[in-house]
């Protein structure tokens, strides 16, 4: 195991934003050495089952999608990632997509960040930022080769489209 994942992991212990999900701690399953998480009860759906619910109330005669609850969602995604971007060492999500976007019982969001993340430590990416990853749907065109910022802005964008659209 590549001891940068290790550092990788105590650093999403000391991330605190109110727009990510806080991971608490994380353990070791034996037999199988995956990694467990142990994070805050999450409630609410996550973005990807409100955008089906309300596809499915708008094909009964409901409302749209309200403009001004997507710029509010999407206000806290960008500071969740803005947060991430200039946080030292940089932490660049790389999968971004709206099953990681989770509502909380106060009617905010929180990003989830396992899977794909990278942090740049000592300059360059830990050993997750060589390898392609994300889901292709959302990822930028570089993101097999790039851990810039920009990988997280074009997946958000591709995820704002999905709602006003």
């Amino acid at each position: 195991q590549c001891p940068l994942r290790l550092e990788l992991r105590q650093l999403l212990k000391h991330l605190r934003h109110p727009n990510l999900l806080c991971y608490r701690e994380f353990l070791l399953e034996v037999p199988t050495n995956r990694v467990v998480a142990v994070v805050d009860l999450l409630q609410g759906p996550d973005l990807f089952g409100w955008l089906v619910r309300r596809q499915q109330q708008m094909q009964v005669g409901g409302p749209p999608i309200c403009e001004e609850g997507v710029r509010d969602i999407f206000g806290q995604v960008l500071g969740a990632a803005q947060f991430l971007h200039g946080y030292v060492p940089r932490v660049t999500h790389r999968d971004i997509k709206p099953e990681k976007l989770q509502f909380v019982s106060n009617g905010e969001s929180q990003l989830k960040l396992l899977g794909c993340c990278t942090a740049v430590i000592g300059g360059s990416p830990d050993a997750a930022g060589t390898r392609a990853v994300g889901t292709p749907l959302y990822a930028a065109p570089e993101a097999a080769r790039s851990t810039s910022p920009e990988v997280d802005a074009y997946s958000i964008g591709v995820i704002l489209h999905l709602c006003l659209s």
